[in-house]
């Protein structure tokens, strides 16, 4: 069994656009037409999302969820270097990489405001 993080956003293909080129996601599943896609970042899936009618059952309260805390945790080496050139990308942290009592740790958002972190 293989766990696959769901985060819902609010329009899938600038979503789909901002997580290929700031993190580097890979497209596995792309499915258009009901405005969702499998992304891999660094190994790790997420089922992007854009909650809508195709979705069929739920697809409202679904919609509810969009910017809400998921906690999704980027494991890397380096977090200052990684900081840095996502920073060079263009993405807004809210904090600088700080010492934490597991390593070093630097959260920021996406487009709809979910929290990532990058971590070591």
């Amino acid at each position: 069994m293989k766990a696959i993080f769901q985060l819902f956003v609010s329009d899938f293909e600038k979503a789909k656009k901002w997580y290929a080129e700031k993190l580097n996601a890979k497209i596995i599943k792309d499915y258009p037409k009901e405005k969702c896609a499998i992304i891999s970042i660094g190994g790790t899936k997420i089922d992007l999302g854009e909650p809508n009618a195709s979705w069929g059952l739920n697809w409202k309260e679904a919609r509810k969820l969009i910017g809400k805390q998921i906690g999704i945790l980027l494991e890397v080496k380096d977090v200052q270097k990684q900081y840095l050139q996502l920073r060079k990308k263009g993405v807004k942290f809210l904090f600088k990489p700080k010492k934490v009592s597991w390593g070093k740790a630097a959260d920021f958002k996406d487009l709809d405001g979910n929290r990532l972190r990058l971590e070591s």
